[in-house]
């Protein structure tokens, strides 16, 4: 009874929020559908003998367009509204994945990276938009959490499933029940009304002065780790390994494990979201250390999830940073703009080293000193007693 009732606590905690819960639904669809194949497109693009370096070029492109299409989505926000934004964003992802696919067809890759932005950049500007009106003041650590861990638990299934129907069938099958699930993770959007959000007097010089310099490098710095965590580090397991189906036993084991850590780090969150902060920088830089000394299978697993634990430290408080300075933002699209532009340097400088070393080992020293550039706002708070 004790047990059930915890239960039923956390089902009415989560999911008492109507707009909140269809959200939930349709960021798990979304995301269960890309991470079928996107965890694979570098091995996809591998395979089909592009090298590193290419690859590196592939997402440069993607990541250095991305400002562009997000500022185009932000314009969307206010003609069409934000879900229906959303929408086009994903349709586009759609038919990226199938551009993707054709690669081996005929179709020019960097086009493909072109387009693959263009759906991130128009889809992110209303996601942001949507989960900073209809998240619950002071309890954004917590939410965020469980956006990230419901995710993750459906998810987890996505690259073993993805590996298998890749090992079992072909990359093109596997681009097919993607395509469907994007689809259908469309419908729960309109569940509750749209709305949309004001844009005039946006301008471009002045999306600079938005915020200031610190937070700038830390999204900088942010940007870099993502596309190591989530591209680079996936790839280097696979050329460890040279097995895809090893590669995705290994992201989907260690993701389930994630789900419950990921819960807690949202109560640390809420509780004191700095200490969190500075937990999750120490640990995610010494995790570097320990994940490139074990290169066996075992190794690689533990180090796989030590990589996902220490990086929701980071990810999870700062963004609670991130959107409780949205909610109180009277330019919330010049607000999520200055982020995005910064994402982008920091993840084209960080695949610049990949391109100019033709290494991923440098590209990894470098993300352990960038780590560090997290704890720019600390200091800045504590000096100043006030939010970054």
């Amino acid at each position: 009874m004790h047990q059930k009732s915890h239960v039923h606590e956390f089902l009415i905690h989560y999911f008492h929020n109507k707009e909140l819960d269809e959200f939930y639904i349709s960021v798990l669809l979304k995301n269960f559908g890309a991470s079928l194949i996107s965890i694979f497109i570098p091995i996809y693009l591998l395979q089909l003998g592009y090298g590193l370096q290419a690859i590196a070029l592939f997402f440069i492109v993607n990541f250095l367009s991305a400002p562009m299409f997000f500022y185009f989505g932000t314009m969307m926000l206010s003609k069409i509204g934000v879900k229906k934004t959303m929408s086009v964003g994903t349709l586009i992802l759609m038919i990226a994945f199938l551009l993707v696919n054709d690669i081996g067809a005929g179709v020019n890759y960097l086009f493909a990276a072109l387009i693959y932005s263009l759906a991130g950049g128009i889809y992110y500007a209303g996601f942001h938009c949507e989960f900073s009106q209809v998240s619950i003041k002071n309890e954004e650590g917590r939410e965020l959490s469980v956006i990230k861990a419901i995710v993750i638990l459906v998810s987890a299934l996505a690259p073993l499933t993805g590996a298998l129907i890749i090992a079992k069938q072909s990359f093109s099958t596997t681009f097919t029940v993607a395509s469907i699930l994007l689809i259908i993770s469309i419908i729960p959007l309109f569940f509750s009304k749209d709305f949309k959000v004001d844009t005039s007097g946006l301008k471009i010089k002045n999306i600079a002065k938005e915020d200031n310099r610190n937070k700038g490098l830390i999204y900088q710095a942010s940007g870099a780790l993502f596309v190591v965590n989530s591209i680079l580090w996936p790839t280097f397991i696979y050329l460890i390994l040279t097995n895809i189906l090893d590669l995705g036993i290994i992201i989907s084991i260690s993701s389930v494990l994630m789900v419950f850590f990921i819960l807690y780090v949202g109560k640390l969150t809420d509780k004191n979201k700095e200490k969190t902060l500075e937990v999750g920088v120490v640990s995610h830089s010494a995790s570097w250390v320990i994940r490139l000394l074990l290169l066996s299978p075992v190794g690689l697993f533990f180090g796989n999830f030590l990589s996902s634990a220490t990086s929701s430290l980071i990810d999870i408080p700062f963004g609670k940073l991130i959107y409780q300075k949205a909610k109180h933002s009277k330019k919330i699209a010049a607000y999520f703009l200055f982020r995005e532009g910064h994402l982008a340097i920091g993840r084209v400088a960080i695949l610049l080293v990949t391109l100019i070393t033709g290494s991923l080992l440098w590209t990894f020293i470098v993300s352990i000193a960038l780590s560090f550039i997290y704890f720019l706002p600390t200091e800045q708070r504590k000096r100043h007693r006030n939010n970054i």
